[in-house]
C-alpha cells in the first residue's frame, strides 16, 4: 500500500483516494479523520461479501387468493403433510424462475465470485423440498450450491419469520460477523437485465451501508402503509442527489409529508461492523415490539440507521410477487420484454448473405451497421449490446406495455369475466350499436334506455348460449333426399327436350 491508501487485491490496483486528493493533507486537514477513512475503505474491499436471498414466505395469502380466482392452480406448489402454500421465489415468470433472475445478476458481479459458493437461500419447512428439487437440477438454478439452503425449520402451522429474523438466522448459522452481507427479500423480481453489481460495487468503495429504494406512484395504487418510507437528503435546490443519504426510516406510516415518497426496496448491504447491531435489536428492541412479523424489517433498519450511516440507491421498477395480480403482470410484461429483445437483435443483426448473389438494400443495410458496430466495438467496447439495451429499456416499454394490458384487464373484469365469452360480448368498445330515434313527441321512456351505449358493466360474465353445432349435422337440419334420382326430366318447353 502506498502514502495514499492505494492497494493491491488479487492483481488489481484498489484506491480509496485519488493522487489528486493529495493536496488536503496540505491543508492541514485531521490526520486521524483521513485515516479513518482510510481503514473504512479497506475494510469493505478486504472483507468477502455473502448474499442471502430470503425466500421463508409461505405465500398463504396468495395461495388462497389463488384458489378464490378459480384460475391459476398449478402455482400453489402445496404437498401432503403441507400448507397451502405458494413459493413465491420459484414462481416461473417468462418460463424462468424469479430466484434465477436474481442469481444470474449476481454472476454478473465480480465481488461475489464465485457467486455459487457466497449465495445462500433461507427457506421453511413447507417449501425446502421445493427448493432441493429446483437446486438439484444445474440448468434450472444456474449453478446454484445444494448445500446453501438454510432451512429455518419453521412450518406454517408454527407461525411465520420475517426477513428480519431469517437475516438473524443466516448469520448466526452460515454467513458469520466476518463478511459483508448482501440481502435480498426474494417476494421481490428485478427488472429484466438488472445491474445488481452497481450496488455492490457502490456500497464496496463508499464503505457505507446502503439500502436501495424506490419512488412510489400514488396514481398507480401506491400505498405508503404498505411499505417502509425513507426519508432522503436534499441538495441546496431541493433535490435528491444520485446517491443520498438516508435522513431517517419509517416503517410502514399511515402517512408522509410532501416529501418524494422513497419506498425501502428488496435489496440492502449490510458491513460486517453493522451485523452485530443485528442480534443487538432482536435482544434489546423487538421483545418490546407489538407489530405483525413482517413488520420488523422496517423497524430493524430504523434502530441500524440510528446506530450507523446509510446511503440509498434508487432502483426504477421492482415487481412484487406477493399478489396474483402483480405475478401475472410481471409474467406478461418479462414476456414482452424477451419478445422486443428478440426484435432489437434481430434488428442489429447482419443477414447471412451470399457474397455472389446481388443484396438488396436492406441486406446491405444490415451489413453496414455490422461492419459499424464491430469498428465502435474495438475502441469502446460492445456497442451492439447497448443498443439493443436501449431499444428494450423499461422506460420506453412500459408506457405502451402498460396501455395494452389495461386494454386486456378490462375484457375480464379484474379476473371475473368467463373466458369463454364471444369476443362481440367481450369488449364493449366493439360491441355494435344501433339507436333509433322516435319522433320527439312520441318519444317512450324504452327508447331512452336504448339510446345508451352499453358499458363494459352491462358486458356478460358468462356465456352459456346454443352452439350451432347442431344444426349443422344430418340429424338437426331438415330432411334433404340424396339418392340416384332414375325418373325422365320432362322439358317445360317442348317434349323433343325430355332428358332421361
Amino acid at each position: 500500500m502506498d502514502s495514499y491508501g492505494q492497494q493491491t487485491v488479487g492483481g488489481g490496483i484498489l484506491s480509496s483516494y485519488e493522487k489528486t486528493n493529495t493536496n488536503s493533507f496540505d491543508y492541514g486537514l485531521d490526520i486521524n479523520l483521513q485515516e479513518k477513512k482510510v481503514m473504512v475503505v479497506e475494510e469493505a474491499i478486504t472483507a468477502t461479501i455473502r448474499v442471502v436471498l430470503i425466500g421463508s414466505s409461505f405465500g398463504a395469502s396468495l395461495a388462497r387468493e389463488i384458489t378464490a380466482s378459480g384460475a391459476n392452480g398449478h402455482l400453489i406448489m402445496s404437498s401432503a403433510g403441507e400448507g397451502q402454500h405458494v413459493t413465491k421465489p420459484l414462481l416461473e415468470v417468462n418460463d424462468v424462475s424469479a430466484i434465477n433472475y436474481w442469481v444470474r445478476a449476481l454472476k454478473e458481479c465480480p465481488r461475489v465470485a464465485p457467486s455459487n459458493r457466497c449465495t445462500y437461500v433461507v427457506c421453511n419447512q413447507d417449501n425446502v423440498d421445493e427448493f432441493q428439487n429446483w437446486a438439484r437440477q444445474p440448468m434450472k438454478c444456474d449453478g446454484f450450491n445444494p448445500k446453501n439452503l438454510l432451512n429455518n425449520g419453521v412450518t406454517s402451522e408454527q407461525g411465520h419469520t420475517g426477513v428480519a429474523a431469517d437475516l438473524l438466522f443466516a448469520i448466526e448459522t452460515a454467513l458469520g460477523y466476518d463478511n459483508h452481507v448482501l440481502l435480498i427479500d426474494g417476494d421481490y423480481l428485478p427488472e429484466p437485465d438488472f445491474n445488481l453489481n452497481r450496488i455492490v460495487e457502490h456500497s464496496v468503495i463508499r464503505g457505507k451501508d446502503t439500502v436501495t429504494y424506490v419512488t412510489l406512484a400514488p396514481e398507480m395504487g401506491a400505498d405508503v402503509a404498505d411499505h417502509v418510507m425513507l426519508d432522503l437528503e436534499r441538495n441546496a435546490g431541493g433535490h435528491v442527489p444520485m446517491n443520498p443519504e438516508v435522513l431517517a426510516i419509517h416503517p410502514y406510516p399511515q402517512s408522509t409529508g410532501p416529501r418524494v415518497k422513497a419506498a425501502m426496496g428488496p435489496v440492502m448491504f449490510l458491513r460486517r461492523s453493522t451485523l452485530p447491531l443485528v442480534k443487538q435489536f432482536f435482544t434489546e428492541v423487538a421483545l418490546g415490539l407489538t407489530c405483525p412479523y413482517y413488520q420488523l424489517t422496517g423497524h430493524l433498519f430504523q434502530y441500524l440507521q440510528s446506530k450507523v450511516t446509510f446511503y440509498g440507491l434508487e432502483t426504477k421498477y421492482m415487481f412484487s410477487l406477493k399478489t396474483l395480480d402483480a405475478f401475472l403482470y410481471a409474467d406478461a410484461l418479462f414476456e414482452h420484454h424477451a419478445r422486443e429483445k428478440g426484435r432489437a437483435a434481430e434488428k442489429f443483426k447482419a443477414n447471412d448473405t451470399d457474397s455472389s448473389l446481388s443484396m438488396s438494400q436492406a441486406d446491405v443495410r444490415k451489413r453496414m451497421i455490422a461492419a459499424q458496430f464491430e469498428k465502435e466495438e474495438a475502441r469502446f467496447g460492445n456497442v451492439k449490446q447497448a443498443a439493443i439495451a436501449g431499444e428494450c429499456d423499461l422506460d420506453t416499454l412500459l408506457p405502451k406495455f402498460n396501455e395494452r394490458y389495461a386494454a386486456s384487464l378490462h375484457v375480464r373484469l379484474a379476473g371475473e369475466r368467463d373466458s369463454s365469452v364471444p369476443e362481440r360480448f367481450a369488449d364493449a368498445s366493439t360491441f355494435r350499436h344501433k339507436s333509433i330515434k322516435q319522433h320527439a313527441c312520441y318519444i317512450t321512456s324504452n327508447n331512452y334506455y336504448g339510446l345508451k351505449q352499453a358499458g363494459q358493466q352491462e358486458m356478460p360474465m358468462r356465456w352459456h348460449g346454443v352452439k350451432g353445432d347442431f344444426t349443422s349435422n344430418f340429424r338437426g337440419a331438415m330432411y334433404h333426399n340424396t339418392g340416384f334420382v332414375t325418373a325422365k326430366t320432362n322439358s317445360k318447353v317442348h317434349r323433343h327436350l325430355d332428358d332421361f
